[in-house]
């Protein structure tokens, strides 16, 4: 048997490749937390979704907003 032939397309013959694996979203969103970076399908309407989860956007809050602590032992 013979491989079929290539078909021409427009940028030249289209020829088919193994499918990849490697996961795409066509948005590419990407949990913003820094050492998160877990992919995840953002919310439709309002505003833009940075976050993968409540959890992620409660510890980049509490990352950027350190607890103060007083020293009242002295």
């Amino acid at each position: 048997m013979s491989e079929p032939a290539p078909s021409e397309g427009r940028f030249g013959p289209v020829v088919a490749t193994a499918p990849t694996n490697v996961a795409t979203l066509p948005s590419g969103a990407i949990c913003a937390r820094e050492g998160c970076g877990k992919p995840f399908e953002p919310r439709r309407g309002g505003k833009p979704q940075k976050y993968c989860s409540a959890r992620c956007r409660s510890l980049a809050w509490e990352a950027l907003h350190p607890r103060i602590t007083l020293d009242r032992a002295r």
